[in-house]
């Protein structure tokens, strides 16, 4: 693999965002290059500006034919206009594969190989155990599309996962067997990180960082459990640092607990700052890369279930076998945020540095090195995507998607609804 295209939705702080950062920085190393296509502007300038230094970035606005029916506030619109078959070849110059990072840019792949009118390698990677549960969603045209895209089209061969449990669930709800998609870990650079000074440790002090969303629960559960630590006489401090849709209503949480005075939000905090943010936290709580981040400076990691509705936790990140670890359903027994926080804080010094040795080493597992080798054995087998096998309407792909997201925003079971699939 000489040169390849990674597409995602944005570069705002986040798990795959941060990840595309580390891919491309690792891929620049190895004399790869990398582009990557941003289907919008809206970019943390830290992220982007580290990006810029290791990959060519592109926006979607300015592949679009004609620059005058580009509307930044009509995103779903904007995500559908003629595309100039002059700059997408540009884009695509020399470019021997393509990977998507969910529904919107699996859609976008396929425009610009129908348009490119050449074979590519095109790859997906299963970052959310639900972003292509279109089985469970009502039967529309957009989702009998992208079931064909994604479930026809595209080989097992060409399917990234990057958990045990996402290819079960995803296997037996659409019935393709996955048995020859390939299992990488969520890549992490380990140099970044060394052990902490744990001298510095505040034994009160709960940090989280990722994006304010829906699915991520745990922001808002584990309020419940520092109430009861609290009625234990344990006053821990909670920390979240990060910014998204959910975070008004996660105010508003807080407002109404009983331990408003103990949670601060400090809003985004730079990517770069990541290790110096939880350099003194005595436990970490969170989901995706960051956990593993958080576990690789040697901090435990308590592990904050994807759309779970209580305040439950498999437990710590160094306890869980394999790369599964923040879905729901996989089979371990779960137990209150604040049972682990009790037990952890019940731990003398020399216990308590035996449990921050095993998250760091839990994290190893998850180096960048494993995941490119993986990459690499992936793109030996990937099955080159033909032009002529992609056939669709792309008005009525847009108007599907449009209508779904008007009358069936409410339906629990939509597309737009399905990072809350229980």
């Amino acid at each position: 693999m000489k040169k390849i295209l990674l597409i995602s939705s944005a570069l705002n702080m986040g798990g795959i965002e941060t990840l595309i950062v580390r891919l491309a920085s690792a891929w620049h190393q190895r004399n790869v290059k990398v582009s990557v296509l941003l289907l919008s502007d809206d970019s943390n300038a830290d992220l982007l500006c580290n990006l810029k230094k290791v990959a060519d970035v592109f926006y979607l606005k300015s592949l679009i034919k004609f620059d005058f029916l580009y509307i930044k506030s009509l995103t779903a619109i904007n995500f559908f206009l003629p595309l100039s078959k002059v700059k997408v070849a540009n884009l695509l110059d020399g470019v021997d594969h393509v990977h998507f990072t969910d529904s919107f840019t699996m859609i976008l792949c396929m425009r610009l190989n129908k348009l490119h009118q050449f074979p590519l390698k095109i790859s997906g990677g299963v970052y959310h155990q639900h972003e292509y549960s279109y089985d469970r969603m009502p039967n529309s045209y957009c989702m009998r599309q992208l079931k064909i895209f994604f479930g026809l089209i595209l080989p097992a061969s060409n399917i990234l996962f990057f958990n045990e449990i996402s290819k079960q669930n995803l296997s037996s709800s659409s019935g393709v067997d996955y048995s020859k998609s390939i299992l990488l870990p969520i890549g992490i650079d380990i140099s970044m990180y060394g052990m902490r000074d744990l001298n510095n440790v505040d034994r009160t002090k709960i940090v989280s960082i990722g994006s304010i969303v829906n699915f991520k629960t745990y922001n808002f559960k584990f309020i419940q459990s520092l109430e009861k630590l609290k009625h234990k006489g344990l006053n821990f401090s909670y920390h979240i640092y990060g910014n998204g849709p959910s975070m008004a209503l996660l105010q508003e949480e807080v407002n109404r607990s009983t331990v408003a005075n103990q949670i601060y939000l400090h809003g985004t905090v730079d990517y770069s700052k990541f290790k110096d943010t939880v350099a003194d936290a005595f436990i970490f709580i969170g989901s995706g890369t960051a956990l593993i981040e958080a576990a690789a400076c040697g901090v435990p990691a308590l592990i904050g279930i994807e759309s779970e509705e209580s305040d439950q936790t498999y437990g710590f990140l160094h306890s869980m076998i394999g790369f599964s670890y923040h879905e729901k359903g996989i089979k371990v027994e779960t137990n209150s945020f604040a049972e682990f926080c009790e037990k952890l804080y019940a731990l003398d010094i020399l216990e308590y540095a035996v449990e921050c040795s095993k998250s760091k080493l839990k994290a190893e597992e998850f180096s960048m090195d494993k995941m490119l080798n993986g990459f690499d054995v992936m793109n030996k087998n990937a099955v080159v995507i033909k032009p002529n096998s992609i056939k669709f309407n792309t008005v009525l792909l847009c108007l599907s998607l449009v209508f779904d997201r008007i009358f069936k925003r409410r339906n629990k079971l939509s597309f737009w609804h399905r990072y809350n699939f229980g």
